[in-house]
């Protein structure tokens, strides 16, 4: 790729003594293109060269991830607050319906009007149906005994149970018991559509998104501990999901699909500045940080 790139430059000093020598410019596309496909695929193998255990856990809410919380924040806790005025409360009422107010305010799923729902119907016909016939038949076929296991399995024996108390631990232990029950269970929401309202009810805990005295409540990080039979169901559909996933969504989403990480951005950033530099283009980036991200979707 230095070569290459040497190659280029060279080219180009060439050309702006000779403008009219035709066959700098065609020898000059042919080292631009040839060097488009190197970065391309060491953009695409940079990442799983160097990458560390931590980079490729980092995306997932798991024991490394409250390991590292609960190191850094310990000791940590809400010790005032600030109103909409910017003014500061110690009043632990306050605090309290300052922080209720907050979240209520974030997690309530946005109404759409007629006229709304229809613009985006309109978009959506546009789209291209990439879920094939056999995607689907698989996707929505009946619910097994062995899938429900398979997802209480990769829940994880030891992850915080919900209101209920109970964790994957205590399914696993009496499964032969339970088996039936909790398959049925999960058939009949899966053909109904619908949760019982218990199954989103959780308890949510706060973790800092920094460090010493964080009076801003958008600066505390929401974490919702969801009963058991929530996790299992939420997990059995994303591993129906997972092999499909790849074909459906676009390669520029790196972050939440297997084999790809968020980390893949962070090079091509690298290399968008790289390229720029050496063509000598001019390059504009634009960050955007969309603030409730994950519920933006319904």
């Amino acid at each position: 790729m230095a070569a290459n790139r040497r190659a280029l430059r060279s080219l180009q000093h060439f050309q702006e003594k000779c403008p009219h020598a035709a066959w700098v410019e065609l020898e000059l596309g042919h080292i631009r293109n040839e060097l488009i496909c190197l970065e391309d695929k060491l953009f695409q193998t940079k990442f799983h060269a160097i990458a560390s255990k931590w980079t490729r856990l980092a995306d997932n809410v798991n024991s490394d991830f409250f390991a590292y919380h609960k190191g850094v924040h310990s000791g940590n806790c809400m010790r005032q607050l600030q109103r909409e005025d910017g003014s500061i409360t110690k009043d632990t009422n306050e605090m309290r319906d300052i922080a209720t107010t907050f979240y209520k305010n974030l997690l309530t799923t946005q109404q759409f009007s007629y006229q709304q729902i229809q613009k985006r119907k309109s978009v959506l016909d546009c789209l291209e149906h990439k879920v094939s016939h056999e995607m689907a038949e698989s996707l929505v076929k009946e619910i097994s005994s062995t899938e429900v296991r398979a997802a209480l399995v990769a829940v994880g024996k030891n992850v915080c149970p919900g209101n209920d108390g109970l964790s994957p631990k205590f399914f696993l232990e009496y499964w032969d018991d339970i088996a039936d029950a909790f398959t049925t269970t999960l058939q009949e929401v899966f053909h109904l559509g619908r949760m019982p309202i218990e199954w989103n009810e959780g308890m949510i805990y706060l973790i800092p998104k920094v460090e010493g005295v964080v009076d801003d409540i958008k600066k505390w990080r929401p974490i919702t501990i969801l009963n058991t039979i929530y996790k299992v169901y939420a997990k059995l559909l994303a591993i129906r999901l997972q092999p499909f996933l790849p074909h459906i969504i676009h390669k520029n989403q790196t972050g939440f699909i297997q084999e790809r990480s968020i980390f893949d951005n962070i090079f091509m950033f690298w290399e968008m500045i790289a390229v720029a530099e050496e063509t000598k283009q001019d390059l504009a980036i634009l960050l955007l940080d969309f603030e409730k991200a994950y519920d933006r979707v319904d």
